[in-house]
């Protein structure tokens, strides 16, 4: 295990965003992060201990929600369920992998980062954990609901997907695809991509209830096109009156999105799924963007965001479209970090 800060896998990353803020981010907020090699059975690490689950969690620092592939950097053909993974804090110093059961007899890579909310209960920046769910969907069984408890504002709630594992034996990366969205207070929405194999989804429901904190939500809808526009909305479902961020400086972009639900034929290759996102051409638009080999039926494809604006955090945003194989780096001396504890790393 390593701290891969000043590192971009390029295979994982198609875009990142770097955030910092030098003096509240470090009294309010610690980052740890993690790289690891992971067995098809599944491991764990240990990472120096969190005061409480509650309070942290881990994410994938991709966009594809689970691993970059296998660590020996083998450049065969990977069906759905190799390039399948997921995480979560288990512990207060333990973050779990895990792995399809049948996928590959090789390590792959998993990079992530552990995100701990250190300021005083009650505090502007304040976010605390709800709840963690594997939800299943198997088969055509693809569009399901997963009940909640404890939170206070649907609006200001992120589900984050952590993982997602498929059994895909062949093809499959439209399983190796979902979004997230919570329907109100009691009631989560989840969809993946294909009506083909079984897949889990991972997620951590996290509500950021400092005063701080402004979270927005898009929906895109059903659409095919390469690229497009996304409004964001104060809803956690994305509906509403259209809502600015007040800087994109100040907000971080936590993007999902969800092959076609249709079939398991179309939306298989990797450039069918998982674009990047970047702001738009105002405060209220996210923007999506497929690799040019992308195709997708008509309207098969959908896209969710959701946004956290925090005027104490600062984004910097950096692109790597290398796809060299093992690690590329990427200079991040603009973002002027001090110390690695204080970044957080979104793909």
């Amino acid at each position: 295990m390593k701290n891969p800060t000043h590192s971009v896998r390029a295979y994982l990353l198609l875009f990142s965003a770097l955030l910092f803020s030098s003096y509240i981010f470090s009294q309010d907020f610690n980052v740890q992060h993690i790289e690891h090699n992971v067995p098809r059975t599944g491991t764990t690490s240990t990472i120096t201990a969190v005061s409480s689950i509650n309070n942290a969690f881990v994410i994938n620092t991709n966009n594809r929600k689970s691993q970059a592939g296998r660590s020996d950097e083998n450049s065969a053909n990977s069906p759905g369920r190799d390039l399948s993974g997921a995480i979560r804090l288990t512990a207060t110093n333990t973050v779990t992998y895990y792995r399809e059961g049948n996928s590959v007899n090789s390590n792959t890579r998993f990079n992530s980062s552990v995100w701990e909310y250190t300021g005083i209960p009650g505090g502007p920046n304040e976010f605390i954990v709800r709840g963690r769910y594997i939800v299943t969907l198997n088969g055509t069984n693809n569009d399901v609901t997963q009940s909640l408890s404890g939170i206070t504002n649907a609006n200001k709630t992120i589900p984050f997907i952590t993982g997602i594992i498929n059994n895909a034996a062949s093809a499959g990366s439209d399983s190796g695809s979902a979004i997230a969205y919570l329907e109100n207070s009691s009631t989560l929405t989840v969809q993946k991509g294909s009506n083909a194999d079984n897949v889990s989804v991972y997620i951590t429901v996290v509500e950021f209830i400092g005063s701080n904190w402004s979270i927005l939500h898009g929906d895109s809808g059903n659409v095919s096109n390469d690229s497009g526009d996304i409004t964001l909305r104060a809803n956690a479902n994305g509906t509403g009156s259209a809502t600015n961020v007040s800087d994109w400086d100040n907000a971080m972009i936590f993007t999902h999105h969800r092959g076609n639900m249709d079939d398991s034929n179309t939306d298989e290759a990797i450039a069918d799924n998982w674009p990047i996102t970047v702001p738009g051409s105002n405060n209220q638009i996210v923007s999506w963007d497929f690799d040019g080999d992308h195709d997708a039926q008509t309207n098969g494809n959908r896209h969710f965001v959701h946004i956290a604006n925090n005027p104490d955090i600062k984004i910097s945003r950096f692109s790597n479209s290398s796809n060299t194989s093992g690690e590329s780096t990427e200079d991040i001396t603009s973002a002027s970090l001090s110390n690695t504890n204080q970044a957080l790393i979104i793909g």
